[in-house]
């Protein structure tokens, strides 16, 4: 998990696993799909919050919400080290 995510945990309720599978939780799921958006991005690919969240889509408004904020943290990050030039 990247630190610009780490700020951004909160608790997650358990997802239901078949019997003798170790469960993951929802906390769990939006940080890899986190990740995900954060590496595609990196390598210059915008993934929308839908693609992302395809196979989970109850955790598509939080992820979507949290990209939000990311995205504002980015800008708020950049603004300061344009000021400091």
């Amino acid at each position: 998990m990247s630190a610009r995510a780490a700020g951004l945990r909160s608790l997650g309720s358990a997802t239901p696993q078949p019997q003798g599978k170790a469960t993951v939780t929802d906390e769990e799921l939006l940080e890899s799909l986190l990740d995900r958006w954060q590496q595609q991005r990196e390598e210059g690919r915008e993934l929308p919050v839908a693609e992302l969240a395809k196979f989970c889509p109850r955790l598509a408004t939080e992820l979507g919400r949290r990209i939000e904020v990311l995205c504002r943290l980015e800008q708020l990050a950049e603004g300061s080290k344009n000021e400091q030039v």
